[in-house]
């Protein structure tokens, strides 16, 4: 036995494939864009933290005018490395282990993703210009300081995965929804096509009358279909038609014969008969 067909559970089980394409797409976008903000938000939080830095670079007030660290008043992440040093290679303030990697000067502020202990950071390295004694007649002394300050990057997931879990949560809640109106909504859709097929249940042999229900005939996709059953109906009676009235007539005929044979045996019948 063949399986049976559900238009209306193809229709169903089509769009929410669809939907369901549609969304895992948009899921990913989303993705890509919540990863770019979040970074973006994030390289800027690394830049004013670096600036923080090179705020907290002063004067030493030696002979040799050189610099020094001053953390006071600067807020720096638990998680956070960082490293401050001179044009010198003089390191003047650190925590934590920074990556061996080039950190040579730039105009623009380097931005690196690296690998930690298990644990993904993203470094900024940021080269600024400190002037001690601007006031004297060569215009001070400069002092060219590299930083370079990382932070660990796990909360910027943690802030893109919470987008696609609210995005998948409300694409659930949608697919759901869109399931159940179109189970309603399909079958009342169809129902000129079952009207139809009940209608045309009704022609017989002895009733070829065939009106479509206006239901069908206003529905657009259902008129070939109405017009080809009235067309092949017609056929059909005109062909009914031609086989009764062929029929009618070879009785016609037979029955001619049948009453000369009749005739001729009830004459033969009724003469005397001998004995040979």
């Amino acid at each position: 036995m063949k399986r049976s067909i559900s238009i209306t559970r193809r229709l169903v089980v089509g769009v929410l494939l669809l939907e369901l394409v549609s969304a895992l797409a948009l899921i990913s976008a989303i993705t890509v864009h919540e990863r770019h903000v979040q970074l973006k938000a994030f390289d800027a939080t690394l830049m004013e933290a670096a600036e923080s830095l090179m705020g907290a670079v002063q004067d030493a007030e030696d002979e040799g005018d050189n610099v020094m660290l001053d953390l006071r008043g600067v807020q720096v992440g638990k998680d956070a490395v960082f490293r401050v040093e001179d044009e010198r290679g003089r390191i003047l303030g650190s925590t934590g282990e920074i990556p061996a990697f080039d950190i040579s000067s730039s105009g623009t502020p380097i931005f690196r993703n690296v690998k930690m202990d298990g644990r993904s950071y993203r470094f900024v390295t940021f080269h600024g210009l400190r002037i001690i004694d601007p006031g004297k007649p060569n215009g001070g002394v400069r002092h060219s300081i590299t930083i370079v300050f990382g932070a660990a990057v796990g909360h910027v997931w943690h802030e893109v995965f919470e987008a696609i879990r609210f995005f998948a949560f409300a694409t659930t809640i949608l697919i759901g929804l869109t399931a159940a109106v179109m189970a309603w909504l399909i079958p009342k859709g169809l129902s000129p096509l079952l009207e139809l097929a009940s209608k045309a249940e009704q022609i017989s042999v002895t009733d070829w009358h065939f009106d479509a229900p206006e239901s069908a005939k206003q529905t657009i996709e259902l008129r070939p279909l109405t017009s080809a059953l009235q067309a092949a109906l017609a056929r059909l009676h005109r062909s009914f038609e031609q086989q009764r009235r062929l029929t009618n007539d070879a009785a016609h005929e037979l029955k001619t014969d049948v009453a000369i044979v009749k005739s001729s045996l009830q004459l033969w019948s009724s003469q005397t008969r001998r004995s040979e």
